[in-house]
């Protein structure tokens, strides 16, 4: 019994060091970001969000003659929903085509962060004219 107690107390330590270091390596959303500046349906837009742990985010989004400071995301791929700091959403979608004009910007709409929101929420999406987005989770 004092063998087995004793391995224990050895090997104890260094499997712990080893799921410490294994689970240190666990994937944080830090290089989302999105960007972009144009015309979408005569509205000038322009916008920088870089992501951070947890969905928070830090940027702004300049809408019209609107500023908004942005303080969490929610990323899907090529899309993201944008919380700001005074109770605004945005749906911004880069579609990745060539052309310009299947990128999308919505509408600011009316939530808080921790509202389950999805695309079919934002009803003004506008296609953009001119300019460009990307998107990158």
């Amino acid at each position: 019994m004092r063998t087995t107690i004793k391995h224990l107390a050895f090997t104890t330590p260094f499997l712990f060091a080893i799921v410490i270091s294994f689970s240190s390596f666990a994937p944080v959303k830090i290089n989302s970001h999105a960007n972009g500046g144009g015309t979408a349906d005569g509205t000038q837009f322009s916008f920088n969000v870089r992501g951070l742990a947890n969905d928070c985010a830090t940027g702004f989004i300049q809408y019209g003659e609107d500023f908004y400071i942005v303080e969490h995301a929610s990323w899907f791929g090529k899309s993201v929903i944008i919380y700001t700091a005074d109770g605004h959403v945005f749906y911004i979608c880069d579609n990745g085509k060539s052309s310009p004009e299947t990128d999308w910007i919505s509408d600011p709409i009316l939530a808080q962060y921790g509202q389950s929101l999805s695309p079919a929420d934002f009803y003004w999406l506008h296609c953009v004219a001119n300019g460009n987005i990307l998107v990158k989770e």
